[in-house]
């Protein structure tokens, strides 16, 4: 049996003064209203493939005419950017 490769160690303190940090290092959240609650409801939904819609209505209101995923399009950070290497 081959053993398992080490996963790199990711920390995240959403109580008091969020923190994030990969490897000891810290990493840097945009400074965006609602990034935060996006991570906390992925980390707290993070069993399986969270779906935009019930993430969109979770944590957005509709705005204007538009309903809440295209609400939540418009307002993520790095869209239209390619994603992070992994």
């Amino acid at each position: 049996m081959a053993a398992a490769e080490a996963q790199p160690a990711l920390r995240i303190r959403l109580f008091g003064t969020h923190r994030l940090t990969l490897e000891d290092v810290p990493l840097k959240l945009p400074a965006l209203p609602k990034t935060l609650l996006m991570l906390a409801y992925l980390i707290l939904h993070g069993r399986g493939p969270v779906m935009r819609d019930g993430a969109a209505f979770a944590l957005w209101e509709a705005v204007g005419t538009s309903g809440p995923t295209v609400t939540m399009k418009a307002r993520l950070p790095g869209r239209g950017r390619p994603p992070l290497p992994a």
